[in-house]
């Protein structure tokens, strides 16, 4: 999914929110974000709110260098499971901020923050299957039906072919036997 940002960080055309992201998806959704202003001052974040309402983030967004002149083209993340863990709204905001440490503490604080607009990505919800039993059991009875159709159709034919769950006290050559459980 590519968000493009004019000059003031509002959201401008083409950026199109994929549709295509299903309930837990993961290292194959990337997020790719241009902007019209100069991003070499700035630290890149992503913050994401599930629609469960759980806020994810801020995650680091790598920056991505142009081919040809070094500048960074547009920084990029890769959605996790836990993002898309949830189907709905994935409400995502990209933050450009810009830190400095703090004398006192040591600690990076940020100076100036540059929020954008809010892009929302719909989750498609996952179809996920149950215990398949029933296709289970359909499927190995029709691999036991074209094993049989093998059997009969091999050199050396059998003369008879039993299916029972209890084994045959007397089997004769040429005579073949399957157990059902």
């Amino acid at each position: 999914m590519k968000i493009y940002f004019d000059e003031k960080g509002r959201i401008r055309p083409p950026t199109i929110p994929d549709g295509s992201i299903t309930q837990g998806d993961h290292n194959a959704i990337k997020i790719e974000a241009y902007a019209d202003f100069d991003v070499s001052p700035y630290f890149v974040s992503i913050t994401l709110q599930r629609a469960d309402g759980v806020v994810l983030g801020p995650y680091a967004m790598t920056p991505i260098a142009s081919l040809g002149g070094g500048l960074v083209a547009y920084h990029e993340y890769y959605l996790q499971s836990t993002d898309t863990a949830v189907a709905g709204a994935l409400g995502m905001t990209i933050r450009y901020e810009v830190y400095q440490q703090d004398p006192d503490t040591s600690e990076l604080v940020p100076t100036y923050s540059k929020a954008t607009g809010k892009i929302v990505a719909n989750i498609g919800q996952a179809v996920t299957g149950g215990d398949n039993v029933i296709l289970n059991i359909q499927y190995r009875i029709s691999q036991l039906e074209k094993d049989v159709m093998d059997l009969e159709a091999a050199e050396g034919r059998y003369d008879q072919i039993t299916v029972s769950t209890e084994e045959p006290v007397n089997k004769p050559t040429n005579h073949i036997w399957f157990k059902i459980e």
